[in-house]
């Protein structure tokens, strides 16, 4: 097998990074389009609608391939909700308001979502595994 740190390096580059870049330029282009952003608020409305549609996409997915109690088991961790609306406040209140302050924690959160993605796809993959022999 597999030692759990390549494990965890595969996961986050592909899982993690994957689906947070995905998530961060659909917000952009959506916000970039004339008119959209109005407020910083806007940007954390637009983070989490995406955040949310991908999560629902996501759990039906996982839900279609291993079972209905882990589409359940999935949504207990509201992951890409709660890390797009932190990311959508700061890329929000830096584009309003021009800070560097705000540009560089929004950078930080996507960060952390990234190995958040990461951690709970490799949380989720050895219980799938164990749960499934």
């Amino acid at each position: 097998g597999r030692s759990p740190l390549w494990t965890l390096f595969t996961t986050l580059i592909t899982t993690g990074l994957l689906e947070e870049l995905c998530k961060y330029f659909a917000c952009r282009v959506a916000i970039r389009k004339e008119g959209m952003l109005r407020t910083w608020m806007d940007s954390v409305i637009c983070f989490t609608v995406v955040g949310l549609v991908f999560q629902i996409l996501e759990n039906f997915l996982y839900g279609g391939q291993y079972g209905v109690i882990t589409a359940i088991f999935r949504n207990l961790a509201p992951g890409h909700f709660i890390f797009g609306v932190m990311m959508g406040w700061y890329f929000g209140k830096y584009l309003i308001t021009g800070e560097k302050k705000y540009r560089f924690q929004s950078i930080l959160w996507a960060y952390r979502s990234i190995l958040a993605a990461g951690e709970q796809e490799v949380l989720q993959q050895d219980w799938l595994s164990s749960r499934c022999q």
